[in-house]
């Protein structure tokens, strides 16, 4: 009799055991799972850098070895001395003859899609100089309601101002939440636009996403190349039709403007140009963007040339690397090749 009760009780032990052993083969198998998807992550941000770090060599390399002329690097064409002589009495006319800046892609030869843009800095909406009626459209763009914008862009003159001074609608008072007062200094990223006070709650997010590629800061630029400026800005500075912005862009792809007076007669608002604000010419400064089909990520910094510089004849700054959910294949093939792809 006592035989019989211990074989029958013997069933839910065993199953017990089973239950513990299978439950743990489960958070074994979870955590393999787990890790090798952390592995497959970290190679990918790996073979990301890699990519970023040969592209940006690549452009480093063009951009100091090339000279540059109104619309972009000419390839080969006479570089100056310091004292502005030419250097090359002769022109070698390689392939492609020209990378333009104005942010048009090209195509990394490489084992997979790779596309680099180039885009001069005066060609795009310069956040840190910006007067009202180009900030208010901004704003617009950005989804920001219309009741909004004069008490942000007061919030704005409070956060980059070097002075502790109220204004109307302003920051000085002190942000809530023990943040602080605002910093008094100029925005050294286009991101930190988003710290003043209240911008994060009315910007859309998707909008911002779409406008950031055509926004930079920097304090010391003065004014925009009209030969190299997106459609976007020319929309944000001037408020030109999307139609208007198009056609200049298509004018001058063939023939470049060598006066700001034809410029002017194609915006369709009337004169614009102020003797002063507007340029003919690139920048120093040049804005890059590297992305490729392998990864959900968008690698952009700044190229700063300082070409009779001895030590240091340019420099980098403002890079940052963000995501780009739902990218497709990249389209690449279209696009010219990038000089020494090669090398």
């Amino acid at each position: 009799m006592n035989s019989r009760i211990r074989a029958g009780f013997s069933l839910p032990a065993v199953l017990a055991v089973v239950g513990v052993v299978t439950l743990i083969f489960l958070v074994a198998i979870t955590a393999l799972a787990s890790l090798t998807e952390e592995a497959a992550s970290a190679r990918a941000r790996v073979r990301f850098a890699q990519t970023v770090l040969t592209a940006e060599a690549r452009i480093a390399y063009l951009a100091t070895t090339e000279s540059i002329g109104s619309t972009g690097f000419q390839l080969g064409a006479p570089r100056l001395s310091p004292d502005y002589e030419v250097l090359e009495t002769s022109v070698r006319t390689p392939p492609g003859g020209e990378v333009r800046l104005d942010g048009r892609p090209y195509r990394l030869e490489t084992d997979h899609p790779v596309t680099v843009r180039l885009q001069d800095q005066a060609g795009l909406i310069n956040v840190a100089r910006l007067p009202f009626d180009s900030q208010a459209r901004l704003f617009r763009a950005l989804g920001v309601p219309e009741a909004r914008i004069a008490a942000l862009s007061a919030r704005l003159t409070d956060y980059v101002d070097t002075d502790d001074l109220s204004t109307t609608n302003g920051a000085e008072s002190g942000y809530p939440g023990g943040r602080g007062n605002p910093p008094n200094r100029p925005l050294r990223r286009v991101s930190e636009l988003l710290s003043v006070l209240g911008m994060r709650d009315v910007v859309d997010g998707p909008r911002w996403r779409a406008l950031r590629p055509n926004l930079v800061v920097d304090s010391t630029q003065l004014g925009f190349n009209i030969n190299t400026m997106t459609p976007t800005t020319m929309e944000i500075l001037w408020g030109l039709t999307p139609r208007a912005a198009e056609r200049i862009v298509e004018v001058r792809r063939d023939q470049p403007f060598v006066n700001t007076l034809d410029f002017d007669a194609l915006s369709g608002v009337g004169p614009i140009n102020d003797g002063e604000s507007l340029y003919l010419f690139p920048a120093r400064s040049f804005v890059y963007e590297i992305a490729d089909t392998r990864s959900p990520w968008v690698y952009r910094g700044r190229i700063t040339l300082a070409p009779f510089d001895p030590e240091r004849p340019f420099w980098v700054d403002q890079i940052e690397q963000t995501e780009a959910p739902g990218r497709a294949v990249l389209q690449a093939t279209d696009a010219a090749v990038f000089p020494y792809s090669a090398r």
